[in-house]
């Protein structure tokens, strides 16, 4: 919402980068650590034009369990590309 991401979660996920993304990006800029790193990362990403994609995943229990966070919005299929940003880089 404040950052105008178009992902659902900013911190949570495996993130897969293009060289070229690497390489286009002011890297030696980012300055948060931990989770804060994520998100600042898929910010400057955006705001450079870079193009990303959420694609939710679903831990499947076991052994029964019922799981601790609720599985609906992890078993949606995924949106589709995002895009933000006045550049079309990818």
């Amino acid at each position: 919402m404040i950052l105008n991401l178009p992902v659902r979660d900013a911190t949570g996920g495996y993130r897969a980068w293009k060289r070229a993304a690497l390489l286009g990006m002011p890297l030696q800029r980012i300055r948060s650590n931990g989770y804060a790193f994520q998100v600042e990362m898929a910010y400057v990403a955006c705001r450079l034009g870079y193009r990303f994609e959420e694609i939710p995943f679903y831990f499947a229990i076991a052994n029964g369990e019922t799981p601790k966070c609720p599985s609906a919005s992890s078993a949606k299929p995924p949106s589709g590309s995002g895009r933000c940003g006045p550049s079309t880089a990818s």
